[in-house]
């Protein structure tokens, strides 16, 4: 059984990274090497199943959708080939039993890929691979398997065993798993034995009205001023009530004689009187007619709310333009149906104002296009009949003659627009019959509004940080990868720096060897990369990857310490194709394509020379060579973190590590994470292991969040430490996870520590033991 860990050559994985890493042959990350030992080693009893059906599951764990279908699709694509080969066409007996084992197995992947994320995760993935292959002879057994860890060397292919014979392994395996469980249900009761499934309940429970939301926001200190706000904002802005009649429609019988109606309800006394006489009448109004029966009013109207959450609305503005929504949803007639909608640069997002937890997801709703005339025209496409549209944005977005073009449409497909500013200015118009009408406007003092009353009274401020946002520090340099075209150069104002892809994806950029790094962009395909600099200090990076069947670009633009990303999928098809740089364009050899490196447009010239590939890819390797001894001076961070407590010493432990303050004979402090050590535990959290929470934008990286009884928690991610605890008077704080070096924190605009993670020179810089008394120790002393 040596070789359990030998891979089979041509087959769906192969080792990366000179054996740290499981890929598929198209690239993905299936786990690492070190992951993927841990966990074995948690299923030595009672053995174990085939290599190959423990990576097809972990494939299946995956949160991306396209990884665990591209997984399936290899699959059937190497059981087709094997099946297909010469001398197995006969064997149609066999052939058949084979097909319906890859449908078990397919069936199985699908409904391991279907369950929900927390038993997914790596924490959970020996007790879900020991309910899979439970009751199934293991292919070896217990004693087998500790004598192969204890000898395992990765990166070794086996020569003897073919394709054949792997798929055939595999099969049987996954096969007798899926036959065991033929639903997601049964699956469920498995991994959950002690859940009880409990019927609901028959009564049926009445539904909080409308009046209760701004209630339950108030109760809530991360929403109490957007509901304030939007209670003003309810007083303030008037929309007038379209009125309909249902009189005009030809239904009952005549219930009133009236002095006004149309002349074919007129009296027949009326027409009785000679014309002049039945003239005047008509003029002075004194003509009788009849008047209808009108049925019950039971119109259903539906309104949509159309929030702009575009570059210009981000900070105060995006606050106002919440409570705006907010308020337009809550003045609403009801048993209306009310559809939010956020607009981003072209995408929409829906949104759900009608309880505290759908209003607190809008929130975290941010797009960095300049405007949203793409996505308004999207959202305003069909417009239907008894439909009010209501559209929440600034003034100068409004301004814009894309979306002025829209505005100004006859018949309007916009009813009220709602602008907002910083100043705390709200304006509503109404669009009607060809023409804009301002029919309501406020000034609001949105700092006294939106300013809780215990921080009015001097108490500190407790600053709230997302980490979907960017951080307000540098990030350490993590998951780094150590391969040619990983690694570019770009100098901005004379100063070299490097950008950098790691292997989660992210792009990076430091502009010197003494600062960290900015996060340029959360994720891009994994494939092959080529970048191209621009003299307007933008720059564009052309990616080849299996995942899109054409090449992808980026277009990377710089404001300050943030960076705009614009992705263009291109009309190229994805080849393999050697690219070299000419001006403002990418050169695709062989063929005569060249890319725009702002605008992604596709043209063909017959002068695209193919460049010397040898003494380019040796230049390449140069380059490398050169950025990343350069890449070595940055200080790196942890890469994961798995455990974190307080020590019976009162110190915060992180993976073993510990964070405390180191005073040099100068007199200088700072703030230093130890090697590895054993420590003791004081406070742990109250989950067994972390929670596994996902980062928006990205399906390689995730936040690890540790919880402690009294509500507080640190989540880990991307190299820096989240602190949030349960007393508001104590601010959120960021801690980088730096290693070998002085590292650095940051609290309510305090910076201490190491410079080299100073992002925000405004920010007030204070002594380290003051910052670790003030912020750290407080955080520590109020965990239960």
């Amino acid at each position: 059984m040596t070789t359990y860990f030998e891979l089979t050559r041509g087959y769906c994985w192969k080792w990366g990274e000179d054996g740290q890493v499981i890929e598929l042959d198209n690239g993905f990350t299936v786990c690492y090497t070190e992951a993927l030992t841990g966990l074995l080693w948690k299923m030595i009893p009672p053995g174990w199943p085939p290599l190959g059906s423990i990576l097809f599951v972990l494939c299946a764990c995956k949160e991306s959708h396209t990884h665990a279908a591209l997984t399936t699709w290899q699959l059937k694509e190497h059981v087709n080939d094997a099946y297909a080969a010469p001398g197995l066409q006969q064997l149609h007996e066999l052939q058949q039993g084979v097909a319906d084992a890859l449908n078990y197995s397919c069936h199985l992947l699908e409904l391991v890929h279907s369950l929900p994320a927390e038993l997914r995760a790596y924490h959970q993935q020996a007790h879900l691979l020991k309910t899979l292959f439970d009751d199934i002879k293991p292919y070896i057994n217990n004693q087998q398997a500790a004598e192969v860890l204890e000898h395992f060397t990765p990166g070794n292919y086996s020569d003897d065993e073919t394709i054949f014979d792997t798929i055939n392994l595999d099969l049987d395996w996954l096969a007798q798993a899926g036959k065991k469980f033929p639903d997601r249900a049964t699956l469920l009761a498995a991994l959950q034995p002690d859940v009880i499934q409990l019927q609901p309940l028959p009564v049926e429970l009445p539904l909080p009205g409308h009046s209760d939301l701004l209630t339950q926001l108030e109760g809530s200190e991360q929403t109490a001023g957007i509901a304030r706000l939007a209670r003003h904002i309810m007083a303030a802005i008037h929309v007038p009530m379209h009125t309909y009649n249902s009189g005009a429609h030809q239904l009952g019988g005549y219930a009133d004689i009236t002095n006004k109606g149309a002349y074919d309800r007129l009296l027949i006394s009326e027409l009785a009187q000679d014309d002049l006489l039945l003239t005047a009448r008509l003029a002075n109004n004194e003509a009788l007619y009849l008047r209808r029966e009108e049925p019950p009013l039971d119109r259903k109207k539906t309104v949509v709310i159309l929030l702009d959450i575009t570059l210009k609305m981000w900070g105060m503005p995006r606050a106002f333009g919440m409570a705006t929504a907010l308020a337009c949803h809550q003045q609403q007639e009801k048993g209306s149906t009310i559809i939010s909608i956020a607009l981003g640069d072209s995408d929409t997002y829906t949104m759900d104002l009608g309880t505290p937890s759908g209003v607190v997801s809008a929130l975290t709703l941010l797009d960095k296009g300049l405007h949203m005339a793409d996505a308004l025209s999207s959202a305003l496409a069909e417009k239907q009949t008894d439909t009010e549209y209501y559209l929440v944005t600034c003034e100068k977005t409004a301004a814009h003659p894309e979306i002025q073009a829209i505005l100004n449409t006859h018949p309007p497909k916009v009813d009220f627009l709602l602008t907002v500013d910083r100043g705390g200015a709200l304006y509503c118009y109404h669009y009607s019959g060809g023409r804009k009408k301002l029919v309501s406007h406020a000034q609001i003092n949105l700092e006294e509004i939106m300013t809780s009353p215990s921080l009015k009274t001097g108490s500190p401020s407790s600053f709230l940080i997302r980490q979907e946002d960017q951080p307000p520090v540098r990030f350490p340099a993590t998951n780094i990868k150590n391969k040619p075209g990983h690694f570019f150069s770009r100098e901005v104002a004379g100063i070299p720096g490097i950008i950098s892809i790691n292997r989660c994806g992210r792009v990076e950029w430091r502009s010197n060897s003494k600062t960290g790094a900015l996060e340029c962009c959360r994720y891009v395909e994994q494939g092959t990369f080529t970048l191209l600099t621009l003299p307007d200090n933008s720059f564009s990076l052309l990616v080849q990857t299996s995942m899109f069947p054409t090449l992808i670009l980026y277009h990377f633009t710089q404001q300050d310490n943030s960076f705009l990303c614009k992705r263009i999928v291109t009309d190229v098809p994805g080849e393999n194709y050697s690219v070299s740089l000419r001006n403002d364009e990418f050169c695709l050899s062989p063929s005569f394509k060249k890319v725009n490196a702002v605008t992604g447009a596709v043209h063909d010239d017959a002068e695209n020379t193919p460049p010397d590939i040898a003494q380019m890819y040796r230049q390449r390797t140069t380059e490398h060579k050169s950025l990343y001894r350069a890449m070595s001076k940055h200080i790196s961070g942890l890469s994961v973190v798995k455990e974190i407590f307080i020590s019976e010493e009162g110190e915060l432990i992180i993976q073993n590590r510990r964070l405390h303050v180191v005073r040099i004979y100068t007199g200088v402090t700072f703030l230093w994470l130890s090697e590895r050590k054993k420590f003791k535990a004081g406070r742990k959290p109250v989950n067994n292991g972390p929670e596994i929470i996902p980062l928006p934008g990205t399906p390689y990286v995730e936040q690890t969040r540790f919880t402690w009884a009294d509500g507080s928690h640190i989540t880990y991610s991307r190299g820096l430490l989240y602190l949030r605890s349960s007393d508001s008077s104590i601010p959120d704080i960021v801690i980088v996870a730096a290693l070998g070096a002085p590292t650095a924190a940051w609290a309510n605009y305090h910076f201490a520590g190491n410079t080299y993670f100073q992002l925000h020179k405004e920010d007030t810089v204070v002594p380290v033991d003051t910052f670790f008394s003030q912020y750290i120790l407080r955080f520590i002393a109020q965990l239960r």
